[in-house]
């Protein structure tokens, strides 16, 4: 990967490589074809400068002349003269005609690149500088010539010199030789690890701290791949002596294949011409066709999509090996699909596309492997075999792997791999939670303070066993004592002391473990299920700990990653594989890149392995690796796939000998091997370090079984190499020092930090976002949610432990915790407390399960987990963002059915079972508020909290059949999730609470509902006799295109039935007659709000018969009208609130400028910024308004931006309260007003009648019209899609729609007027397609626009 740097600066240099090694730069080839020595090399004569091609004109362009002289005069040192050639031959050939501006350019550049990085290396700075300020100065002369006489900026574009290189199947002139590998962009790049020795010095310090790789968290570049070893991220350089097939050529020749394979296929063309292939090896010739004609390329053509990055890459030799390559390409790829269906105006299928480009990724990684295991094999068999060491272990991949490891499917964690523990953080140690401000600490002592209390007899809390344990799957301990049975400790009502040897008296006593000699704070190091599988089936072949049968590794390689799960799960016994959980199958699993084909495939094995693929069959022996996304695997694999599992799981369950084998080996691995990683502090990555101590140990205590066990590990890091065995730093962890380890139910400590309501806790989030540009910042952050059975009800805190904390908050995650996070009672106070769940052996890590979700796919597939442990789910997220958990919600709470409930809200009254709901769920006063400290919140919002959790009841209920009839889940594992659902959807609920709350309680802010149903007569004002009434704005409408100038001006100022009637009298004879049928039936009185209704109904029929006989023009009108006519329920908004702008928000600055790449303070207590986000999920959000000093974030402004986040308020606008309890599951959304502005459109704010008639110059076509009954039978929960002849305008703030009936009806059931169906959409859409419509509306129709003429 190459580093961007910034414009100004990085002018000093073009593209800078590492001096040639012994393959050397010279011959190299270009796109496929070798350079010849000469032509290799930057143009250092007049001779060579005089065999490039002449400018057309054969004349000397007299301002390059003397911009060259102006050059010259600057270079008084003579550092271009002395570069070889120099400056004084391209000015000569300018003079003399020979060269263009382009050309000139390009030399110049050249001479500058060899000049800098001769004198860099050489210690002269000096020289090097002034190279760097010539360049820069050659640039701007230059460039300005270049931009007046091509249109391009300097260093912009691709000349056409460049655009035709050799070998890429274009036609064009052929570059000047000595230049063609120069690259022509706007931008200069670097290596990442030549950052520090290449830029010049006037670049900003800054940009060298962000390019070295050491972890800043605030840093735009992308992370190191792996191959790209630094002194950071302690990767090593390959020895000479070890051969590398990864060469420049095999770089360029692919870059070849892919601008072959996604040219646009030509008619009489099926393919690339042998002419464009020639150069290529067979194979790689092959795989161009292959891509070329399959589907993935197919799509990726008919994208446009280039894949200009990767070639360009691929050109420079930029990419440290093909596993980069590849993550590259998927990147680019994804980034195509998104960019193609942004410009779609139809609905397009994302996931299709994606899963196409995964394929093309897959058979060009498939290919590659295939291609460079082959040279090895060729190389080795030429007698140029290379020796290995343990030194260089982490750096070769082997020609052959075993079938275990081919068939390894669980969750990988790609990208860089570090070597090197994260920097410590300090943090300020708390023994109580920190209330930062003064103002909440009210409101918050309140919600921490509980009426729950102890009351025991004192029996049962004396000893360890009558003291129970924790069960995680009951949520709740199994104890015999009745107060640590409701989570609360024994206190002064019980019958039992302190004294007496009460044990439930941990928390309120501070009996915490001890630093140094009960626990330990280390660097913790972890791998993912992919390292842990290939470590225990190391073991397991070996039979260290018992006879072990192997699986089916080829039913294994044909699975897909839900049967890989299913088939793991039954073939252990469900014991030492993944996680339980079906969402493992989402993760992706290892990529093929590390993964070498068998030694023995030909060179032509990769072309049938692609086609292969692309059929989406098995890949065969060439490549047996699983796709590197869970988006390209397949759920079928064709009928050998098939066969292949359907044999795998008829096969004899494991026996019970088997299954307690995998059991001691997965209890190794965690009690002895883990242990000894997290002892090797630094050097913790290096597996066979933490091997070499465990067969130090096994063999002292005389313990075979693990010494056996090492040693089979160790075999097989050294026989395959480190890249299958990654171990990842985790940041610091807590380790038990206590001899003996610590016993069951063992009190850890409190989990302190800075508390906050939810409001403020997303306003600071969201603050955090804004000044950092961090999608998810690191805090320490966990929800302390108050007990259900407190009799004041449920509700959530948050705390934030990155600053602020105790050494709990510093234990890493684990899916299979040894200790568990509690909210305790203790003494009228509750608290988060970690207490251990079993027996915890020195040496072991201490863990709890962060229990973090996301809505995010990409977040969670991102979200590999490191804990190393048998259950582990492979993320350390939970995902809720599935279409399995949205289902329910999307067909029983779309945003029709969310307006629905705010209605009702505000209609109904709060009844008996209103208030059994809600103390179903456990809401009580702390949430909604109490009379008692004058914060109760309105009636209104109590019944919309009571309505939501009816629904939340409804999910539960169908969301558990939805999971069951996927066929991956169980009556235990689908109740489980449903009811983790819930428990997510009414955190959500109290946290909507506590913003709206917090808005209503501005001064002078009204309190009444933010919607409402409008009465009969407000509903007859704006249907009917309003001066803005719909039927007065249509007929204002149709004069305007229907009447003379001076008659339309006339009805449009008649606010008044009576002012409209002086408008008829003032006109004698000049209304057109067809107007003044409709001024007759719009004076009409209405009696009612269904009268109202039927009159505009006639209002439409009459519109239908005019736009006939006009010829057309009214068509849109008349159906705005008729949606308009048809709707049953009009609501309003409350236009009283005010904007409400909040306190400044509070920041700890010092750790948001907390650089992880250098040391930490000394002094301080410290903690490692962790590699995996801690507890509570880190939502955010608000709309934050910088009132003081610009607080965005960005290089040199962001210590001034940092320095002003005091002034940061969040400003709720006044339709703030109805977008958050519109938008109320989901706390991500920065404005809720916005989405709610996007929401409404069309799906409860109709189209304004004004827009139907767009100044009678805009076309309603039979498109239009299909798309708008599409959009009412199909999404009529949907937004309206831009771009079209409607606007939203809405002026009087009236909501309602035929859609928003349909849900209405059903779910209130109220009866209405005989002969009103509460469901009026069928017969809107019924009359849509049976009006009789003007021939260029109708279906299939054309013409010309049409318009109702203007009579006169």
């Amino acid at each position: 990967m190459l580093v961007a740097l910034p414009r100004a600066s990085t002018r000093a240099v073009r593209h800078l490589r590492p001096p040639p090694d012994k393959h050397g730069d010279a011959g190299q080839p270009v796109d496929g074809h070798p350079i010849a020595a000469d032509q290799a090399a930057v143009p250092d004569s007049g001779a060579q400068l005089q065999a490039q091609p002449q400018p057309a004109s054969g004349t000397a362009d007299h301002r390059l002349v003397h911009a060259l002289s102006q050059l010259r005069a600057g270079d008084a040192g003579g550092v271009l003269e002395a570069a070889g050639g120099g400056l004084s031959h391209v000015l000569a050939a300018a003079q003399s005609g020979q060269l263009g501006v382009s050309e000139a350019l390009q030399a110049v550049r050249a001479l500058a690149e060899r000049a800098i990085t001769s004198r860099w290396r050489t210690g002269d700075r000096g020289a090097a500088q002034a190279g760097s300020d010539l360049l820069d100065e050659a640039n701007e002369l230059l460039g300005a010539l270049l931009d007046g006489s091509s249109g391009g900026a300097a260093g912009g574009g691709v000349t056409a010199a460049h655009a035709a290189a050799p070998g890429d199947g274009h036609e064009g002139s052929p570059a000047p030789a000595g230049l063609r590998s120069l690259p022509d962009e706007s931008e200069f790049f670097l290596p990442p690890d030549q950052v520090r020795d290449f830029l010049t010095l006037n670049v900003d310090g800054s940009i060298l701290m962000a390019a070295g790789g050491g972890g800043g968290r605030r840093g735009g570049l992308r992370k190191r791949k792996p191959g790209e070893g630094s002194a950071a991220s302690g990767g090593r350089r390959k020895r000479g002596k070890e051969f590398n097939p990864w060469t420049l050529e095999v770089q360029q020749q692919l870059a070849t294949v892919l601008r072959l394979a996604l040219r646009p296929q030509e008619t009489r063309s099926p393919g690339p011409s042998q002419e464009a292939m020639a150069g290529l090896p067979p194979a790689l010739a092959s795989l161009a066709r292959h891509l070329h004609s399959s589907a993935a390329g197919e799509m990726l053509q008919g994208m446009g999509a280039s894949l200009g990055n990767v070639v360009g890459m691929l050109q420079l030799g930029g990419f440290g090996d093909f596993e980069e390559l590849l993550n590259e390409t998927r990147e680019e790829c994804h980034e195509a699909v998104e960019a193609y269906t942004a410009t779609q105006s139809v609905e397009v299928r994302r996931g299709r596309l994606v899963a196409q480009m995964e394929s093309f990724v897959n058979m060009l990684g498939t290919a590659i492997e295939a291609l460079l295991s082959q040279m090895r094999v060729d190389h080795r068999e030429a007698g140029g075999g290379e020796e290995s060491d343990d030194d260089d272990i982490d750096s070769f991949y082997p020609a052959s792997l075993p079938e275990c490891i081919l068939a390894n499917k669980e969750p990988f964690k790609g990208a860089d791999w570090r070597k090197t523990p994260y920097i410590p953080r300090p943090y300020v140690r708390l023994s109580e939670y920190d209330i930062v401000e003064p103002e909440m600490r009210e409101p918050i002592l309140r919600r921490l303070s509980t009426k729950k209390h102890g009351g025991c007899d004192g029996k049962h809390c004396k000893s360890r066993k009558d003291l129970g344990l924790y069960r995680v799957e009951r949520e709740g301990f199994d104890t015999r004592c009745t107060c640590l049975a409701r989570n609360t400790e024994c206190d002064e009502r019980c019958a039992c002391s302190k004294s007496s040897g009460c044990l439930n008296r941990s928390v309120t006593a501070r009996q915490t473990l001890r630093l140094g000699e009960d626990a330990e704070e280390v660097d913790s190091w972890g791998m993912d299920c992919y390292v842990r599988r290939n470590i225990l089936d190391a073991v397991l072949e070996s039979g260290a700990f018992g006879p072990w049968t192997p699986p089916d590794y080829q039913a294994l390689k044909a699975a897909g990653p839900a049967e890989y799960t299913a088939m793991r799960a039954a073939m252990s016994g469900n014991s030492g594989g993944t996680a339980a959980s079906p969402a493992v199958a989402a993760l992706a699993p290892p990529p093929t890149a590390n993964k070498a084909a068998a030694a023995a495939a030909a060179a032509a094995a990769a072309a049938a392995a692609a086609a292969a693929a692309a059929a989406g069959e098995a890949i065969g022996a060439a490549a047996d690796a699983p796709p590197s996304t869970p988006v390209a695997a397949k759920q079928g694999g064709g009928e050998e796939g098939a066969a292949a599992r359907a044999a795998a799981m008829a096969s004899p369950p494991p026996t019970p000998a088997q299954i307690e084998t995998e059991r001691r080996v997965a209890e190794w691995l965690e009690r002895a091997l883990l242990p000894a990683v997290n002892r090797q502090g630094a050097n913790g990555w290096d597996l066979l370090v933490a091997l070499a101590e465990v067969k130090r140990l096994a063999g002292e205590a005389q313990d075979t079984e693990s010494l056996q066990a090492a040693a089979a590990v160790e075999a097989r890091v050294k026989d395959v190499g480190y890249n299958y065995f990654r171990l990842h730093p985790k940041g610091v962890g807590l380790v038990c020092r206590r001899q003996g380890g610590l016993p069951p139910l063992t009190f850890v400590e409190e989990y302190f930090g800075e508390i906050h309501t939810p409001w403020r806790w997303f306003e600071i989030q969201d603050a955090v976002k804004k000044i950092t540009g961090d999608e998810l910042p690191d805090f320490y952050n966990i929800v302390l949610e108050r007990p259900k059975d407190d009799p004041d009800g449920y509700d959530v805190l948050f705390i934030d432990a990155a600053a602020k904390g105790a050494f709990a908050s510093r234990m890493s995650h684990s899916c299979t915790p040894n200790c568990q996070a509690i909210v305790m009672a203790c003494g009228g106070r509750l608290t988060i407390a970690l207490y251990t769940l079993r027996h915890v052996h020195e040496g072991e890590e201490l863990t709890f399960d962060y229990s973090s979700v996301t809505e995010s796919e990409k977040e969670f597939k991102e979200a590999i987990c490191l804990c190393s442990t048998r259950r582990c789910r492979g993320s350390y997220l939970y995902f809720t963002g599935s279409r399995a958990f949205q289902q329910v919600m999307d067909e029983k709470h779309n945003f029709l059915h969310r307006q629905v409930i705010i209605t009702r809200a505000g209609s109904e009254a709060v009844t008996a079972e209103d208030l059994a709901r809600l103390k179903r769920h456990g809401l009580g006063d702390s949430a909604l508020g109490s009379v008692e400290h004058g914060d109760r919140a309105p009636e209104w919002i109590v019944k919309w909290t009571s309505l939501v959790c009816e629904f939340i009841e409804e999910e539960e209920a169908h969301l558990r059949a939805e999971l069951l009839a996927q066929g991956t889940y169980n009556e235990a594992t689908a109740t489980v999730e449903a009811k983790g659902v819930v428990a997510s959807r009414l955190q959500n609920v109290v946290i909507t609470l506590d913003k709206v709350k917090m808005v209503l309680r501005a001064p002078g802010q009204p309190q009444g509902p933010c919607l409402r149903l409008l009465t009969d007569a407000e509903a007859v004002d704006f249907l009917w006799e309003g001066p803005k009434a719909v039927a007065r704005r249509v007929l204002r409408g149709c004069a305007a295109v229907m009447a003379p100038d001076d008659v339309a001006e006339a009805f449009a100022e008649a606010l008044s039935a009576e002012e409209l009637q002086a408008a008829v009298r003032e006109c004698p004879g000049r209304v057109p007659e067809d107007l003044g049928r409709l001024v007759a039936l719009v004076l009409q009185t209405v009696v009612s709000f269904e009268d109202a209704r039927s009159k505009l109904m006639d209002v439409y029929r009459l519109l239908r018969q005019l736009d006939l006989e006009c010829g057309g023009g009214l068509t849109a009108v008349a159906d705005v009208v008729l949606l308009y006519a048809s709707t049953l329920h009009w609501t309003t908004c409350e236009r009283g609130y005010r904007t409400v702008t909040s306190t400044p928000v509070p920041l700890n600055l010092q750790d948001l400028t907390l650089d992880r790449a250098q040391p930490a303070a000394a002094g301080a207590d410290s903690h490692a910024a962790s590699g995996e986000p801690s507890a509570g999920g880190g939502s955010r959000a608000g709309s934050m308004a910088d009132l003081g000093a610009s607080a965005g974030g960005g290089s040199e402004s962001e210590g001034n931006a940092l320095s002003s986040a005091s002034s940061l308020r969040k400003v709720y606008r006044p339709m703030y309260i109805w977008g958050q309890l519109s938008g109320w599951f989901k706390q991500t959304v920065s404005d809720p007003t916005a989405s709610l502005s996007a929401e409404r459109r069309g799906t409860v704010s109709l189209p304004d009648v004004e827009s139907a008639f767009a100044g009678g110059k805009a076309r309603y076509t039979a498109k239009d019209r299909a798309d708008l009954v599409e959009q009412l039978e199909k999404r009529p929960d949907a937004t309206w899609r831009t771009g079209t002849i409607w606007s939203f305008k809405n002026d009087l703030k009236v909501y309602g729609s035929p859609a928003l009936d349909a849900v209405w009806g059903v779910a209130t059931g109220r009866p209405l007027p005989e002969g009103v169906a509460p469901d009026p959409l069928p017969a809107v859409l019924a009359e849509l397609r049976s009006a009789e419509v003007p021939p260029r509306v109708q279906a299939g129709g054309g013409g010309t626009k049409a318009r109702a003429a203007k009579k006169k």
